[in-house]
């Protein structure tokens, strides 16, 4: 079912993988330098669909589709799209120039209806994250009852034209890229990953339909540290933008274990270096308000940065 906006513009669902690879190319002609995380980049966007919902994939079911709702112009030009960034939390991408008062409303509503998630008590519930500069969608939520909480988090980017820094570690560790197609070193990835993020229960299965399925994963950008006992000790993964020339490291980690040996820093350097052989421009990364990785992150030259802020809507 489709439905005309009052600016002319349809609302639909997306109707098959075409949409899918639509929207990953809008990410990417919509890049802005400025405001370089006002729409989501595209691992992202891959990896909602082929690690969250990984098992369903597998199976060749699609429930992606079920949660997201386009819109374009009368020609067929896509201008924003509405997705969940979570259970509960929205996220939307507009087109520059198209973010007017009107268009944020539409998606707001149609968020609330379809996104928002139901408290112990019967009420609703919806979280938006928003950037510090992103005033027109602060005033659309102001408008329809949110309000910012204290949570935030910092997306930050650093230029390829600096220097990278060389990163010494001790005797016995090497960093390398992923072999393709081994299972010892997918299951290493996870187990590290699973450690870092127990959150984000990862497993060889969805890791494995992300790294099959997904267009943009490389091995040979996804980088880990070795320890001498075998294991996996730091990790980065990087996705590479070739329309906008960036690399985006997501997720970045290390284990407990092996903390105060510079794996971190060793791992993203050699990611970097990676991507100015590839031609990148610039690198981003984004985080929490955790002390130590910003620290990580400013240590290897990522010093631009936008904040984000939870926002809030219970009814």
């Amino acid at each position: 079912m489709t439905i005309s906006t009052p600016d002319q513009l349809i609302a639909r669902a997306p109707r098959d993988d075409t949409d899918f690879m639509r929207v990953r190319d809008f990410l990417m002609e919509a890049f802005r330098h400025d405001y370089w995380d006002h729409n989501w980049e595209i691992r992202r966007w891959e990896g909602w669909r082929f690690y969250h919902y990984a098992d369903d994939e597998a199976r060749g079911d699609h429930p992606w589709a079920q949660r997201v709702r386009l819109w374009e112009t009368v020609d067929g030009t896509l201008i924003g799209v509405a997705h969940p960034e979570g259970d509960g939390i929205a996220f939307h991408e507009v087109r520059p120039g198209w973010q007017t008062p009107e268009q944020e409303d539409a998606m707001i509503a149609w968020s609330e209806q379809h996104l928002a998630i139901t408290l112990d008590d019967g009420r609703q519930r919806l979280y938006y994250d928003v950037f510090e500069y992103d005033t027109v969608r602060h005033e659309a939520l102001r408008r329809r009852g949110y309000e910012r909480r204290d949570d935030y988090g910092y997306s930050r980017r650093r230029s390829l034209e600096e220097p990278i820094p060389d990163i010494a570690i001790p005797d016995g560790y090497t960093v390398r890229a992923q072999r393709p197609n081994d299972d010892e070193d997918r299951a290493r990835l996870v187990k590290a990953l699973d450690a870092v993020f127990p959150r984000a229960k990862t497993t060889t299965t969805n890791y494995r339909v992300f790294e099959t399925l997904s267009p943009s994963y490389r091995c040979d950008l996804h980088l880990m540290a070795v320890a001498p006992d075998g294991n996996c000790a730091a990790f980065c993964g990087i996705t590479w933008d070739p329309v906008n020339r960036q690399g985006i490291f997501e997720p970045v980690g290390t284990v407990d274990a092996y903390r105060q040996k510079r794996l971190g820093q060793a791992v993203m350097a050699e990611g970097l270096r990676r991507l100015k052989a590839l031609g990148a421009t610039h690198a981003i990364v984004g985080t929490g308000d955790m002390v130590p990785a910003n620290r990580l992150y400013e240590s290897l030259g990522f010093t631009e940065y936008h904040i984000d802020h939870l926002w809030q809507k219970v009814w």
